[in-house]
């Protein structure tokens, strides 16, 4: 049994695999409970709550999260809180955090008369969780029928995919991610930010453009990903040897980034380093990118949907 089941069995709360959120209510209060990253190391719990109806302030927790060593973090977004729980390698660890932290949060709230709030309509409400075109909101019944009977509205005038000016805007999105391979690179590092940047920018820049993300665009902000994640090494390497060379002389940078593949040859050791760059490159941005691609596909999947989970 997973850390994920084991949490919602422990709670009487449910899980949700296709959006990756367990969640339910404790003593009257819903929460949201979602990994804090990709590799699930620790978990988000998030409610939407007021004392009084007005937006939440981050001071309003700062003892509370002085006082309790499990809390790593907390942020507020309006009404919503989000505490992020303190993570852990142990499988029996994670587990206990969450279910300790759920506890005390609970009972704070008791203690100060929070109230669960629909972030819809941001009034006092008894919410549940909603699925809203892939995104788990704190909401009622009346408010995701709102919801559903707007969209259908809207639908009439849904925009269609331009696929070239996607391709263009992909392209912008991407040198993003080519400047943070090279900047990176040129301190001897090579890090996942860069393929957070790359995977992040990449689809940003083709949905902007294009007016609407379909599945084929993911597949071609994937390709552009991938190019332009070569030239990002290429350049790189181009900017290296350009710098050792105006040591002695003026060099013609763009002979040297189309010669890059005939230059390393000349030195074994230059192009096994270039190759593994190369590897390790595409491992950091697959991985960075990742959950961006992850996300984007979900929210492709549910763009119709509205349910009660």
């Amino acid at each position: 049994m997973n850390v994920k089941t084991e949490i919602a069995n422990s709670l009487n709360y449910k899980f949700n695999a296709e959006l990756n959120i367990i969640f339910g209510s404790t003593d009257g209060y819903t929460s949201l409970i979602t990994p804090f990253d990709q590799y699930e190391t620790g978990y988000n719990i998030a409610f939407c709550v007021s004392k009084d109806g007005s937006v939440l302030n981050k001071s309003e927790f700062a003892d509370l999260k002085k006082e309790n060593k499990v809390f790593s973090n907390i942020i507020v977004n309006k009404y919503r809180v989000i505490f992020t729980i303190k993570g852990s390698m142990k499988q029996a660890d994670k587990l206990n955090n969450v279910l300790e932290a759920n506890k005390i949060i609970v009972n704070f709230f008791k203690e100060n008369n929070y109230q669960n709030i629909d972030e819809y309509k941001n009034e006092f409400a008894e919410t549940c969780i909603c699925n809203v075109k892939g995104q788990a909101q704190f909401i009622t019944t009346r408010s995701l029928e709102e919801l559903r009977n707007i969209d259908s509205n809207d639908s009439v005038i849904k925009k269609e995919e331009n696929v070239v000016r996607g391709i263009i805007g992909g392209i912008l999105g991407s040198l993003v991610g080519v400047l943070a391979i090279v900047v990176i690179g040129q301190m001897g590092y090579i890090a996942a930010i860069s393929g957070i940047a790359m995977g992040a920018c990449t689809i940003w820049g083709y949905n902007k453009l294009s007016g609407v993300t379909s599945k084929k665009g993911i597949i071609i902000s994937i390709i552009i990903i991938a190019i332009m994640t070569y030239i990002g090494v290429r350049l790189n390497y181009a900017i290296a040897i350009n710098n050792e060379l105006s040591k002695f002389a003026k060099p013609d940078f763009m002979k040297i980034f189309s010669s890059i593949p005939d230059v390393v040859k000349l030195e074994p050791q230059i192009q096994a380093a270039y190759m593994r760059d190369i590897v390790l490159t595409y491992v950091f941005t697959a991985l960075g990118a990742f959950g961006i691609i992850k996300a984007k596909i979900l929210e492709i999947n549910n763009k119709n949907v509205f349910e009660i989970l």
